[in-house]
C-alpha cells in the first residue's frame, strides 16, 4: 500500500467536511469506524484496504471534528450578554481603526480568568480566545496581561462566498466572543509582555533594526516579510498587488518554498563540513524548529516542517523517502490535531500544490523532455503546483497569473537568493553584527532588482486572467482530466471522454436555463448590495452603507463577493445610507461608464425587473406601492412595521441593519402567517434570485432552495 498516507489524509479530510457540512449525527462517526474495521478484518487485496482505509479515516474525522466542533465555546454560552471582567494575555493585535470615540486597537486576547459584574475574575477562561477592543493609547504590548471589563457579545458573521471565511478561522483560533472597553479606566495593565509570542516579537523587532542598519525602512519591512512572514500592513499596498498579479505572493508569507529552501541549504552546510547524519539531523531540527516559531508556526510551515523532518530522519535510518506518505502523515497528523483547519484557506493550498508536485511534476518532466533542463524543470513545476489548486484558487481570488511562469523563472530565484542571504545575515549577526550586515549590501541590490523585475512583468497588459468561480461541472471536469494521465492508455482515453461529456452537459444545462435575470443579495453586516444581472450581461448594483466605522472595506466584502459570481465590471450603480461620497468613489473604478448615483435619506423605491412577477426594491418608505405578485427586498426593514405588510406580494428579502437577526426573525414569522417567503441575507447569507419561465427560483449560501 504505497499511497496509504495520502488516501488517510483525504479521508479524514472528507470525514470533518462531512460532518460540518451536513450536519451527521455524532453517532455516524462511529457506524462509519465500526464497518471500517470488520472491513479490514474481512479483505486483505489492495482495493479493500484503500476503502478500508479511506473508511477508517472518514470515521476518526467525523469523530473528532464532533468533538471540537461540541466543545466550541460550551462554557461561554451563558455569559454573551452580561458585564464581564476578564484578565487574559494579549496574543495578537488585529486591526486598528477610528471611530466616533477616536483611534481604537483590536487584539486577541486569552481569557484566563473571568468574573461577572464587578466582582474580582476567579473563574477559569478554559482556554477560550476573544476580540477584544482598546483604545489605541496606551500602547499595549505582545504577551502582556491585561485585565478588562466589558459586555461580551457573541461573534457575527456575513456569509457570502468568495470572501474571507473568518467564521471557521475563529474556531480554529479558539475565538468565542468580542468585548469592547468603552473608558480607559475599565482596562488594567498586569504586566508587561511574557511568554513565547512576547520574545518571538523582541526578536523579529531586533532584528529588523538590524536590517535598517543598511537598508531603508522599506526594504527591511519587505526583507522581514520575506523571511519571517506577516506584518502585510505595514507593506506598500501596490507591492503587494504586484506580487499577486505576478502569482508570487506565497513569497511574502513564508511558505513551504521557505522551508525547502532552507532544508537544502542546511544539508549542504552540514555535508560540507563533515557532520554524520544524526549530528546534521540534530543541527536540522534546531535551526528550523527556531524559524518555525519566528514565523508563528503558519499552517504551512508546519506541513513542510514535518515533511522535512519526516525526510530528514529517513535518510538517518537509511529509509526511502516517499513524499506521498510524509505528505499524508502531516495533513492527517495537524488536522487531528485542530480540525477546523481542514476549512483554512493557506492549508488547502500548501497541501494542494504539494500534492501535485508530487504527482505531476515527473509527467510534465517527461512531456516537457524536449526542452532544456532549466526550462522544463521550472515549467513543470509551475504547472504542476497548479493542478490541484486552480478551481480553489478562482473560487477564492477570482483570477489566475497569467506570467506566472515568467516571475517564476526570473524573479523567484532572486527572491530565494535574498532569502538565503538574509537567514545567512540573522545567523552570522547573531554571532557578530558587523559580520551579519556584510550579507545586507549585495542583498539589497538584489531585493531592488527583484521588486523592480517584478512590478514590470505585473505592469505588462493581461497580467490576470479574471474569471469567477468554477461550476461544480466544470471542476469535476478538470479533475477528471487531470486524473487521466495515472491511467492506462485505454483507461486514460475513456476518461478523457468522460471529462468532455461532464463539461458540454454542465454547458449546455446552463445554456438550456439562461434565467432572463438574476438578483444577488448579499450580506454585509449592518451594510445591504443588491446587484441584478440580465440576459445580455448588464449588470446595476444597489449599495445601502450604514456602517460608519468600516470606511475602507469595499475591496475586501463587496468586489470579491461580486467577482465570485463573475461579475467584474458595472454598467450602473447607486449608493445611499452614510458616507455615499467615500463609498461611489470606492465604487467608480468598476464603472464601464457614467458616474455612481449618490442618494440621500430615503429615496423612494425603483422597479429592478418587469416581468409577470416584478422585482422591487425599497428602502422602507411607508409611501410605496409594490406591484402585485412582487417580490420585494427592503433595505431598512428594521423599522418597518410588520403588521402593514401588504398583500399580493410573491416574496420579501428583508435587511435590518440597525435591529439585526431579531427583526429578521420577526419577518421571518410575519411571512410564515401569511404563507409567503421570506429571505434574510443577515441569517440566510446570499440569497441568489433568478427569474427562469416567468417563476422565481431562490438559493441561499446556506444551501436552502426554494
Amino acid at each position: 500500500m504505497i499511497y496509504w498516507g495520502p488516501v488517510a489524509a483525504v479521508g479524514t479530510a472528507v470525514g470533518m467536511l462531512g460532518y460540518a457540512w451536513m450536519t451527521i449525527p455524532y453517532i455516524g462517526g462511529w457506524m462509519v469506524l465500526g464497518i471500517g474495521c470488520v472491513g479490514s478484518v474481512l479483505f486483505r487485496r489492495s482495493l479493500f484496504l484503500y476503502v478500508t482505509v479511506t473508511i477508517l479515516a472518514m470515521a476518526i474525522g467525523m469523530l473528532r471534528m464532533g468533538q471540537v466542533g461540541d466543545a466550541y465555546g460550551k462554557e461561554w454560552e451563558n455569559r454573551f450578554g452580561k458585564p464581564l471582567q476578564v484578565m487574559g494575555t494579549i496574543l495578537e493585535k488585529r486591526a486598528s481603526y477610528i471611530d466616533e470615540r477616536g483611534s481604537m486597537v483590536t487584539y486577541i486576547m486569552q481569557a484566563e480568568k473571568v468574573g461577572i459584574g464587578r466582582e474580582v475574575p476567579y473563574a477559569s477562561g478554559n482556554g477560550g480566545n476573544i476580540y477584544v477592543t482598546l483604545p489605541s493609547s496606551p500602547r499595549i504590548g505582545i504577551g502582556s496581561t491585561v485585565q478588562v471589563a466589558g459586555v461580551l457579545r457573541p461573534l457575527t458573521y456575513t456569509m457570502n462566498p468568495g470572501t474571507y471565511d473568518r467564521f471557521h478561522k475563529d474556531r480554529e483560533r479558539n475565538i468565542v466572543g468580542r468585548l469592547r472597553v468603552k473608558k480607559i479606566a475599565d482596562m488594567q495593565l498586569l504586566q508587561n509582555g511574557k511568554g513565547r509570542r512576547y520574545y518571538v516579537q523582541r526578536v523579529r523587532e531586533t532584528l529588523y533594526h538590524r536590517f535598517c542598519r543598511v537598508l531603508p525602512t522599506e526594504k527591511a519591512r519587505i526583507l522581514s516579510s520575506l523571511l519571517f512572514g506577516g506584518h502585510y500592513d505595514e507593506l506598500p499596498p501596490a507591492l503587494i498587488r504586484q506580487f499577486a498579479a505576478t502569482g508570487l505572493i506565497h513569497i511574502l508569507s513564508v511558505s513551504g518554498s521557505h522551508m525547502a529552501l532552507l532544508f537544502a541549504a542546511l544539508q549542504v552546510i552540514g555535508r560540507r563540513l563533515g557532520w554524520p547524519q544524526r549530528v546534521r539531523f540534530i543541527f536540522l531540527v534546531g535551526i528550523v524548529c527556531t524559524y518555525g516559531a519566528l514565523s508563528e508556526f503558519a499552517a504551512p510551515v508546519v506541513r513542510s516542517l514535518i515533511m522535512g523532518l519526516i525526510s530528514a530522519y529517513g535518510v538517518v535510518l537509511k529509509r526511502r523517502y516517499m513524499g506521498c506518505q510524509a505528505l499524508g502523515i502531516a495533513i492527517a497528523g495537524m488536522l487531528l490535531y485542530n480540525p477546523f483547519m481542514v476549512f483554512d484557506l493557506s492549508f488547502r493550498l500548501s497541501c494542494g500544490a504539494s500534492a501535485g508536485i508530487l504527482l505531476w511534476y515527473s509527467k510534465f518532466q517527461f512531456i516537457l523532455q524536449r526542452f532544456p533542463s532549466f526550462l522544463r524543470e521550472s515549467l513543470a513545476l509551475c504547472a504542476s503546483a497548479q493542478i490541484l489548486v486552480m478551481p480553489l484558487v478562482l473560487a477564492s481570488f477570482q483570477a489566475l497569473p497569467v506570467y506566472s511562469f515568467i516571475a517564476n523563472l526570473l524573479v523567484a530565484p532572486v527572491l530565494d537568493l535574498v532569502i538565503l542571504l538574509g537567514l545567512g545575515s540573522v545567523i552570522t549577526g547573531s554571532i557578530w553584527t558587523p559580520l551579519g550586515d556584510i550579507f545586507l549590501y549585495p542583498l539589497q541590490w538584489l531585493l531592488t532588482w527583484a521588486i523592480q523585475g517584478n512590478a514590470c512583468l505585473a505592469a505588462f497588459p493581461y497580467s490576470r486572467y479574471w474569471h469567477g468561480a468554477l461550476s461544480v461541472t466544470t471542476a469535476a471536469a478538470w479533475y477528471i482530466a487531470a486524473g487521466a494521465v495515472f491511467l492506462k492508455k485505454r483507461q486514460g482515453y475513456i476518461a478523457a471522454g468522460l471529462s468532455s461529456v461532464v463539461w458540454v452537459s454542465g454547458q449546455m444545462v446552463a445554456w438550456l436555463t439562461v434565467p432572463a435575470i438574476t438578483v444577488y443579495s448579499f450580506d454585509f453586516g449592518r451594510d445591504s448590495a443588491v446587484c441584478a444581472v440580465t440576459a445580455d450581461n448588464r449588470v446595476r448594483l444597489w449599495y445601502n452603507k450604514e456602517n460608519f466605522s468600516s470606511r475602507e472595506d469595499i475591496s475586501y466584502t463587496v468586489i470579491p463577493a461580486l467577482q465570485y459570481e463573475g461579475i467584474f465590471a458595472l454598467d450602473a450603480c447607486t449608493v445611499s445610507g452614510k458616507d455615499t461620497k467615500n463609498t461611489a468613489r470606492q465604487l467608480a473604478p468598476y464603472l464601464t461608464a457614467g458616474k455612481v448615483r449618490q442618494c440621500f435619506g430615503r429615496p423612494p423605491g425603483c422597479t429592478v425587473f418587469s416581468g409577470r412577477q416584478p422585482y422591487y426594491l425599497s428602502w422602507g418608505r411607508k409611501e410605496d406601492r409594490f406591484p402585485a405578485g412582487a417580490c420585494v427586498e427592503v433595505f431598512k426593514a428594521d423599522k418597518t412595521e410588520f403588521f402593514t405588510m401588504p398583500e399580493g406580494v410573491c416574496a420579501w428579502i428583508v435587511h435590518c441593519p440597525y435591529k439585526g437577526r431579531e427583526a429578521c426573525a420577526a419577518w421571518k414569522q410575519a411571512a410564515a402567517y401569511k404563507g409567503v417567503y421570506c429571505f434574510a441575507p443577515a441569517t440566510d447569507g446570499r440569497v441568489r434570485m433568478t427569474y427562469v419561465r416567468n417563476r422565481w427560483l431562490w438559493e441561499t449560501y446556506k444551501g436552502a432552495r426554494e
